[in-house]
């Protein structure tokens, strides 16, 4: 955890827009982590299965990074995220996309690449499927 205290100490003290968690063995996400308007949040490799609804107070948010998780379904607290423009979901064990991530207004790209859910998208999808 003492890698984990130095990355928390810094992005207290600075004020950068983008926050990078990535391969901390994570099973939640820290509360201090969304203390901060974010524009980048990157929790790629971590052993997170759900996310915090306080993740909807991430307003400005716009690209979320959840590849090698423990995701079985994309966390309904995503559907919050207005300003999200690019979603990573890769290499998780998701079988079925809401529909609503269709909705999201600002959305532009999804990769869900090594899901179950890749081998039958529904009909909605938009977004190309590769690696």
């Amino acid at each position: 955890m003492r890698r984990l205290d130095r990355i928390r100490r810094r992005f207290l003290e600075g004020e950068l827009p983008f926050l990078e968690l990535d391969g901390l063995g994570l099973t939640e996400v820290p509360a201090w982590a969304l203390e901060r308007d974010l524009v980048v949040l990157s929790l790629k490799d971590n052993a997170l299965a759900t996310l915090p609804r306080e993740l909807a107070l991430l307003e400005g948010l716009e690209e979320l990074l959840l590849t090698r998780n423990a995701l079985t379904q994309v966390p309904a607290v995503i559907r919050e995220l207005q300003a999200l423009t690019e979603l990573a979901l890769d290499h998780n064990a998701i079988e079925v996309l809401p529909d609503w991530l269709a909705d999201l207004p600002a959305l532009r790209w999804v990769s869900v690449v090594g899901n179950p859910v890749a081998q039958r998208l529904p009909a909605w999808w938009r977004w190309p499927v590769s690696g």
